[in-house]
This record gives structure tokens, sequence and C-alpha cells, in this order.
């Protein structure tokens, strides 16, 4: 199974919005694009969005991640949102869920967490520890999540 694509589906209210936001997130653009629907296939995730106007009425999965393979593809992931004109947070060197990572975090249009880390080792511990020494929950609005 170590061949295997993540595949996502994500109602949203908002095509349009959603579409721009994941053309930045994943930096291409969908393969199919309709009035109700648009699908990315990346070597990541294969991302179907679902235009449905109370998508807000339904529970969010606490996040979603794409592991890449070094801090540099987490700095030029942050370098490639902010462009975009996304509101990131970056988190170097932070450990959470038993791993030291540098990540990325960003919210699409409809509220879906998304973080792009890399995993640079293995720890003992569960809660955040960043660089600069600060402790708290391990993703941003104190909600637990272990992506590693």
């Amino acid at each position: 199974m170590n061949t295997a694509k993540m595949h996502l589906g994500l109602g949203v209210r908002t095509l349009d919005a959603a579409v721009d936001f994941y053309r930045a997130l994943l930096d291409v653009a969908p393969d199919k694009l309709h009035p109700t629907y648009a699908r990315f296939d990346t070597p990541q995730v294969v991302l179907s969005l679902n235009a449905h106007p109370d998508a807000a009425a339904a529970p969010l999965p606490t996040h979603f991640g794409l592991r890449v393979s070094d801090r540099a593809q987490v700095g030029a992931a942050a370098r490639r949102l902010e462009a975009a004109g996304l509101d990131v947070l970056v988190e170097g060197e932070t450990d959470c869920c038993y791993a030291l990572q540098d990540k990325v975090w960003v919210s699409d249009p409809d509220g879906h967490r998304w973080e792009i880390y890399a995993l640079l080792a293995d720890t003992d511990g569960a809660a955040t520890k960043t660089a600069a020494g600060g402790t708290g929950a391990c993703c941003p609005g104190g909600a637990p999540c272990c992506p590693s």
C-alpha cells in the first residue's frame, strides 16, 4: 500500500475561492473544473472540491497535511503562499507530537487548516516546544494533532 495516494473530498461554500486557494497551496491548476466541482491530481494528493453552500455546517477535521522531504521545501512553500496573499504561520524546529518539524500553516476559505511540514527527527515529546523556547498545543488554535 506504500504506492497509495491520499484523496480528500471537501465540501466548499464558494468553489472559485476554494480553487484559488488550492491552486496556491498545491502549486498546480485543477485538472478538472466544472461549475460545482474541481479536482486537483498531484503526486501528493488527489483533492476534489464539491460546491456545497452548507459546507460550514459540517464538522471540520482537525487539519490536513502535506509532508515534504526537507525544510527548504517548507520555506519555499511559505514564500509561495505568502506571495499568493495568504495568511501563513511558520513554525521552525517545532517539537510536536513526538517529532521535530519545520512547518507552515494556512487555512482555506472554508476554515480547513493545512500544514506543509518536513519531519526533521523523531522525539519523545508530545507537546509543542519551539526553537524559541515556547510551548503549547501542537496545532494553531490549541487543537491537538499529530501529522507524522
